[in-house]
């Protein structure tokens, strides 16, 4: 078996577009962080950002909690129609090292009306812990 590294999935901007891009929250806010175990932390973190892409909460909630790009990338995902929605299937969770959990979920994708039919997507990431606080540092979502 070959296993061959993902490549990212949005492309790197350029230096002279950044700015251009970037879509601060509505008022600043500092980082967010989570607090409690591990699993829950990670449990939570996932919960919120189904929650940003269906709609029933705002994207500008999860800034400080996303690494930037991954917030970015959010903005443009959450389309919140009411038409199609996302439900956690499986979580999993491995402290790789004191402090430092990866995850990943398998994310089930149901039209509302068509409530039989599904197909699951999938995403990945890394929490570390710092002063007692969960901050994620990569969250990749794929195929949404």
């Amino acid at each position: 078996m070959r296993i061959n590294a993902l490549p990212d999935y949005e492309p790197p901007l350029a230096e002279a577009d950044e700015e251009r891009w970037f879509t601060p929250p509505a008022s600043p806010s500092p980082n967010r962080t989570i607090r409690g175990a591990p699993r829950e932390a990670t449990w939570r973190l996932v919960t919120l950002l189904l929650e940003a892409l269906e709609g029933k909460r705002q994207v500008s909630h999860l800034h400080g909690m996303l690494p930037p790009a991954v917030y970015e990338g959010l903005l443009t995902r959450a389309k919140g129609n009411g038409r199609t929605l996302y439900r956690l299937a499986h979580l999993h969770t491995s402290e790789v090292a004191p402090g430092v959990v990866e995850l990943a979920a398998t994310i089930r994708i149901v039209r509302a009306d068509h409530p039989d039919s599904w197909h699951a997507k999938t995403c990945f990431g890394r929490m570390e812990q710092l002063e007692g606080h969960w901050h994620c540092t990569i969250l990749r979502l794929i195929g949404f």
